[in-house]
């Protein structure tokens, strides 16, 4: 995985270099076109985030939908669904990991990317999704937000989830 991650780095620097580059030969002929480039890059930012949102929405739903008719009974277990979602999981996250790079450039350089932090979100969601369960539920963090659930509850600052189903 590191060495993917590094590897993936790579073309990103040199795209960054690449504008760099540009704008310097920008800069001696017309400066604004900087401004105009990156704007560019902007949009061309926040439809790549928007496709990935669309794509990660429909794993996520291939999921919700699965386990829902595998839980109800409705079909039995499908050994290839279950393996197939967390590769598509990983597979997204792979994808799209690199495009954090360049929303992060655009923010650096005071561009507002639309879709941003639901993307962010999307790409902390997958990486929950990948963690090992043994991993995810051990962290201190976690028995931290047990321990001050139970509390709010003992408070009776919560909702009974099922109030209204009998």
């Amino acid at each position: 995985m590191a060495i993917v991650t590094i590897q993936r780095r790579v073309p990103i620097i040199r795209a960054n270099l690449k504008i760099y580059r540009e704008s310097q030969e920008l800069l001696r002929e017309d400066a604004w076109k900087i401004d105009h480039d990156i704007a560019i890059l902007c949009f061309e930012a926040q439809d790549k985030i928007q496709m990935g949102l669309a794509l990660f929405a429909q794993i996520l739903r291939l999921d919700e939908n699965y386990s829902e008719l595998l839980l109800s009974d409705k079909i039995p277990q499908i050994p290839e669904v279950e393996t197939a979602i967390p590769e598509l999981c990983s597979e997204w996250h792979s994808t799209f990991l690199p495009l954090l790079s360049v929303v992060n450039f655009l923010e650096g350089q005071r561009h507002s990317v639309d879709g941003a932090d639901e993307f962010r979100k999307g790409l902390r969601q997958a990486e929950s999704i990948l963690t090992p369960d043994q991993e995810f539920f051990e962290h201190p963090k976690l028995w931290a937000m047990g321990d001050e659930a139970v509390e709010f509850n003992r408070k009776g600052l919560t909702e009974d989830l099922f109030e209204g189903l009998e």
